[in-house]
């Protein structure tokens, strides 16, 4: 996520690594980040990872997957779902990642990834101020498809822990808890 630090894998490291990690048994693996699709040498590494037997998914989020030639390239990777990031409805998310039009970039990314035939899924971090959200964002992400929807409670770690009031309470946990269960009995 942006500039590349000093001890991040170089493409070769990172090719030996997948390498490695099918020798030991490694089954499935999760790109993730920052933002995956940033690296030049993602597709490299998703070849040698699916060269050694490990089944991958990417989560992104979904700046770049917004774009008709980005998913011809994740079409032909192979990659086995795509996830993408998805923190609440817009004003809620776009104010969350800092990037305005990230929403609606996520969107027009189900879109795509629907029209390419690409398996898709989401992944929240739920915060106080998107509680709200929840309802409305299942029914968004229902009605782009997805059929996995990873929902997780922020962490107070970097800016969080400046930014208190994002983090749930115990009842808001609670409330989460049964709304998700909801949703699974729902099917």
């Amino acid at each position: 996520a942006g500039n590349r630090r000093d001890n991040e894998l170089h493409s070769a490291e990172a090719v030996n690594l997948a390498e490695q990690l099918g020798a030991i048994g490694c089954e499935r693996l999760t790109l993730l980040g920052g933002e995956p699709f940033v690296r030049e040498d993602w597709e490299a590494i998703n070849e040698a990872l699916r060269h050694s037997g490990i089944r991958t998914n990417v989560i992104s989020n979904g700046w770049l997957t917004a774009e008709r030639g980005m998913m011809q390239r994740i079409k032909e990777s192979g990659l086995e779902n795509l996830s993408l990031s998805i923190d609440g409805l817009q004003e809620r998310h776009d104010a969350l990642r800092r990037m305005k039009g990230s929403y609606e970039r996520i969107l027009k990314s189900y879109d795509l990834a629907n029209e390419f035939g690409i398996p898709i899924s989401a992944s929240t971090a739920v915060t106080k101020p998107s509680m709200e959200d929840m309802e409305p964002l299942y029914q968004v992400l229902l009605d782009k498809g997805v059929t996995v929807w990873q929902v997780q409670i922020v962490s107070p770690l970097g800016r969080l822990e400046r930014d208190d009031p994002l983090l749930l309470s115990g009842d808001d946990c609670i409330q989460l808890d049964e709304f998700l269960t909801k949703k699974q009995e729902e099917g």
